[in-house]
């Protein structure tokens, strides 16, 4: 059962994939499933909607989405935008309860 479980994660994680493509133009289609989680929050983030950013939630998690981008926004050198950097520092402060600092 939890080899069941796991497949419908990494299924429903390459249909989120599929349905944001377009955001991930620069991968080969055959090869969207390699993408790491932290790049798959950075570019949702930086290019995506208020959906997809909704879509990434209830599939990884608040908290997960969360720890992957106070990874990624503590990097010397990150890819976030300024400003969807200072917009997504506030927003998980507010939402999440984890000493974001």
């Amino acid at each position: 059962m939890k080899k069941n479980k796991l497949s419908n994660k990494k299924q429903d994680r390459l249909k989120f994939l599929q349905k944001y493509s377009d955001l991930f133009w620069y991968m080969d289609k055959e090869k969207l499933h390699t993408i790491s989680d932290e790049v798959m929050v950075e570019i949702i983030l930086n290019y995506g909607s208020w959906q997809a950013f909704l879509d990434l939630i209830s599939l990884m998690g608040l908290k997960k989405v969360e720890k992957i981008f106070k990874k990624i926004s503590r990097k010397k050198r990150s890819n976030l935008f300024p400003k969807v950097k200072h917009f997504f520092t506030l927003y998980f402060k507010h939402n999440v309860l984890s000493g974001f600092k």
